[in-house]
């Protein structure tokens, strides 16, 4: 429970600051060091924002319960973004449980808490899998 508290805090600072550096909690988990590919994840996620806003609201990009995000139409543009987007959080995430020793099963962890932070920052109308699988558009 105190690693998913962590993560959570960890990770709401990351979508309200956009950016890693600063990260600091009351435990001893944060990113240690900030490696280009680090940086270069944070800020091409801070670039594609908005656009990632668009695809939601038009309906071509979920989030899923894995943390990820998914082209949910038959869409190339949406799906080359939604692999841009899924390339530069797997290597934050990476960062996160190499750099914290958190083992195996880290991975899955932080994935589930950022899929969880993401189900709750969407916005209505936005598509979001459930932890059970389920897909549904957010409600007001």
């Amino acid at each position: 429970m105190r690693h998913k508290i962590f993560i959570t805090t960890l990770i709401t600072v990351f979508l309200c600051l956009g950016q890693l550096s600063v990260l600091r909690a009351e435990s001893n988990y944060d990113i240690k060091q900030m490696t280009p590919a680090i940086q270069a994840a944070v800020q091409n996620r801070k670039i594609r924002y908005e656009e990632l806003q668009r695809f939601k609201a038009d309906g071509l990009i979920g989030e899923t319960r894995q943390g990820f995000v998914k082209a949910l139409q038959d869409s190339p543009q949406a799906e080359q973004f939604a692999s841009q987007e899924n390339s530069d959080r797997k290597t934050i995430y990476q960062a996160i449980v190499n750099q914290n020793d958190l083992g195996p099963a880290g991975m899955g962890k932080v994935k589930a808490v950022f899929a969880e932070v993401q189900r709750e920052k969407a916005r209505a109308g936005d598509w979001i899998e459930q932890s059970s699988g389920e897909w549904i558009k957010k409600q007001g």
